[in-house]
């Protein structure tokens, strides 16, 4: 199979030894320049959210060799390239452009008030399992109970809190925070956390969030049951502060439309959505 047709087929070419200088017409009008593996790479890295050398080594070692001419067609775009050769993972990220502004292709995603929150936990036993040399793995029951902690409106409503885990755990597995495992009730918490989420900007983001827990306690007793759930968490955290504007209360009628959309899903069985 000639290489056109196999990148046609969204098959690796077998072989691509040519320079990126030269022309390569994969298809009728073409006029690029990059080989069809170097394109490949290209496509990974901006579809995103990340290119892991896991999905295929071929174009690991395609991404390491063109590098120059990659991160060159990335900067026209205004983007930069991150490599981890260790975690074997690459992707897109926005570079500081100073005083210049300029479109980017990069998607921002606005987390939730409970997505956040339980980004926070899983880095944190990302940490935890990292430091013992373990894979961190958590089990749907372990995310649930997690959940209950800061999902406040549905600590005694069991279906809310079904319908919230539900679509939490479709976006983080969509968007590749979490990897599903062969366990139907296990999956894994990627690597790629730490990276896409610095450490200073998540525990400001902790503290904001168990201030926000705490100040919705209904009664004293409440109040030290979650100071307990919170564990670690609320360590150090000082509640008399207003939390930081990058809380709303708009994330709550956000996390309310889990409920809308998963009710939408159940009308709408087997449709295309």
């Amino acid at each position: 199979m000639s290489d056109t047709a196999a990148l046609r087929n969204g098959q690796i070419p077998a072989e691509d030894s040519e320079t990126p200088d030269t022309v390569h017409e994969l298809y009728a009008g073409d006029t690029g320049t990059l080989p069809a593996a170097t394109r490949q790479v290209l496509v990974h890295l901006l579809k995103g959210p990340y290119f892991e050398r896991s999905r295929s080594a071929k174009l690991w070692d395609e991404l390491r060799r063109s590098e120059t001419v990659i991160r060159s067609r990335l900067s026209d775009l205004y983007l930069d390239l991150f490599i981890d050769d260790g975690l074997g993972i690459a992707f897109c990220r926005r570079p500081d452009l100073g005083d210049h502004t300029a479109p980017s292709l990069l998607n921002t995603v606005r987390l939730r008030f409970l997505d956040s929150a339980m980004l926070l936990e899983l880095r944190s036993k990302l940490m935890q399992a990292k430091s013992r040399g373990e894979r961190a793995v958590i089990t749907k029951t372990e995310f649930r109970d997690l959940l209950r902690v800061y999902d406040t409106r549905a600590q005694q409503d069991d279906p809310l809190l079904e319908r919230h885990l539900a679509g939490i755990l479709a976006r983080f597995t969509e968007r590749k925070f979490l990897l599903t495992l062969k366990s139907e009730d296990a999956m894994e918490v990627s690597p790629v956390l730490p990276l896409l989420f610095p450490a200073a900007a998540l525990d400001e983001l902790r503290a904001t969030y168990v201030r926000r827990v705490l100040r919705e306690a209904s009664s004293p007793e409440e109040h030290a049951r979650l100071l307990e759930k919170l564990g670690d968490a609320a360590a150090g955290v000082e509640e008399t502060p207003e939390a930081p504007a990058a809380v709303e209360d708009s994330d709550d009628a956000a996390d309310e439309e889990d409920a809308m959309d998963e009710t939408a899903a159940d009308e709408n069985d087997g449709e295309a959505r």
